[in-house]
């Protein structure tokens, strides 16, 4: 008859050699490294880490693999010893899971994602300062570029144009772009345009965006180099190849308006959006002109034009806020909302924009949504006048009774570009009814209205050159004043044409 199982004869002893193995290497790591760690790290926090330490990972996996055999082997003991195998089997998984996870950088002293960098090692001593003089003098063109920048704050000229001409020497194009702006500033010396334009070409040669665009906005004016605005337009774009929002601004302006370059409303449009892209405000406030009244678009687009006004205004162009606003007051493609048009109108003035301080007067005197108050309207006015608004000096002279006491503020108004302002008073002056007779004056008003497109101000001016008053006459520039107000809707003057 078979032995049951209670009758199984021993065949080994405890502890046995493997399992005196197993707890050597569960208990070996704590005291024997062989820890490899790699980290990434920003601003000395670090970022990422791969850890692993061998003997722990080793001993771990030798002391779980031994504890599993000692737990199916602890039958083969004597039975009042069996106990003894339990326990060990159990403390040699645990000892050895907890070597694993140290191995593994689990727990420990492992470097961790978000501790400092320093806890990795010992840190690396500072490198040694820069001399800036001895970098520049030894071939650093960006040094010497720093050391002129640092001499410009110092307002010491002449050292400064010495490192930016060294720095150019060596090739940086930020130099040369930096002593073409002393050069046509004058600063320390007197200006010179032409070598400010060979300073920028330079620049440009060596792929300086600035350079290239100084250099186009030269050849625009005719400062420096023959005007040229074929040459200007090509500038532009050079530099808004280079990353320069500006530059594909004044690149999309030409090609707006025809300028060196023949129209392309298409072009225009993706540049403008292009400089918007680059926070251009002006770029984003052009390109919703141009998508409001859907050139460059198969059709006008509202909705685009307004996300771009807005995103004009959010980079602070006070010109966008205040148009925003008089979209918001009129509910005209947005909601109406005279609160919301109030606070544009206030960010407007902040920025320095006459037009959104007049805006603001105009609703005070109103009482569009808030009590009328002259008072406040006028001092709004006179701020507007301050900053540039022409309607705001138009205004203020109004308040305070017109003409003829106010005159001075309607001329403002007019040299400020109120083209409406310039007719009015131009005809006071030709109708001697509110201020004496001066024909001479008034032609130049209304020149100066039709040269903001005031159509009144063209045909008024085209009529004082045929007859002959306040200049000679002149037949050629009437007829080109009355075809200009014309283009400009002004129907009598196409009468006259006719």
């Amino acid at each position: 008859m078979a032995d049951s199982a209670d009758d199984v004869t021993v065949t080994r002893s405890f502890p046995s050699p493997l399992e005196v193995l197993g707890l050597a290497a569960a208990l070996v790591p704590f005291v024997v490294s062989a820890a490899r760690a790699d980290v990434t790290q920003v601003d000395g926090v670090i970022t990422a880490a791969h850890y692993r330490d061998w003997v722990a990972l080793g001993g771990g996996v030798v002391a779980v693999t031994v504890g599993v055999i000692t737990f199916a082997r602890r039958r083969f003991v004597h039975e009042h010893q069996r106990v003894l195998p339990v326990v060990l089997a159990l403390a040699l998984v645990v000892l050895g899971a907890i070597q694993v996870l140290r191995g593994l950088g689990r727990i420990g002293s492992a470097p961790q994602v978000g501790d400092r960098a320093a806890l990795v090692g010992p840190v690396a001593p500072p490198p040694p300062p820069i001399d800036p003089v001895a970098a520049c003098d030894a071939g650093d063109a960006v040094q010497c570029n720093q050391l002129g920048l640092a001499a410009v704050s110092a307002r010491a000229w002449a050292d400064a144009a010495t490192r930016f001409q060294a720095g150019c020497d060596r090739g940086l194009g930020l130099a040369c772009k930096n002593l073409g702006m002393l050069s046509l500033r004058g600063d320390g010396v007197d200006p010179n345009p032409v070598k400010a334009a060979t300073l920028f070409a330079r620049g440009c040669d060596l792929g300086e965006a600035e350079g290239c665009f100084q250099l186009g906005t030269l050849r625009a004016d005719g400062v420096g180099v023959d005007r040229d605005a074929t040459g200007a337009a090509g500038m532009f774009a050079r530099a808004c190849e280079l990353g320069l929002p500006a530059g594909c601004f004044r690149r999309a302006v030409a090609l707006d308006d025809g300028i060196g370059v023949p129209r392309d409303d298409v072009a225009a449009l993706a540049l403008y959006g292009k400089a918007c892209d680059g926070d251009d405000a002006r770029g984003c406030r052009n390109a919703s002109v141009m998508a409001d009244r859907g050139e460059g678009l198969p059709s006008p687009d509202p909705a685009r034009a307004m996300t771009l006004l807005e995103r004009a205004c959010t980079l602070r162009l006070g010109q966008a806020c205040s148009e925003l606003g008089g979209f918001t007051l009129a509910g005209e493609r947005v909601a109406k909302d005279a609160t919301r048009a109030r606070a544009l109108f206030q960010q407007a003035c902040e920025l320095g924009f006459g037009e959104g301080c007049n805006r603001l007067g105009v609703m005070a005197e109103a009482g569009d949504g808030e009590p009328a108050d002259r008072t406040r309207a006028e001092g709004r006015f006179a701020e507007a006048c301050e900053k540039g608004g022409g309607a705001g000096c138009a205004n203020l002279a109004r308040l305070r009774g017109g003409l003829p006491g106010q005159r001075a503020l309607y001329e403002r108004a007019c040299a400020l570009g109120t083209g409406s302002v310039c007719a009015d008073l131009g005809m006071a002056l030709v109708s001697g009814k509110k201020l004496p007779r001066d024909p001479e004056r008034a032609l130049a008003l209304f020149v100066r209205g039709c040269e903001v497109s005031e159509p009144v101000a063209c045909r008024n001016a085209g009529i004082q050159f045929f007859k002959g008053v306040g200049a000679p006459r002149d037949k050629d520039r009437s007829l080109a004043l009355f075809v200009r107000a014309c283009q400009l809707g002004d129907q009598p003057a196409c009468k006259e044409l006719e």
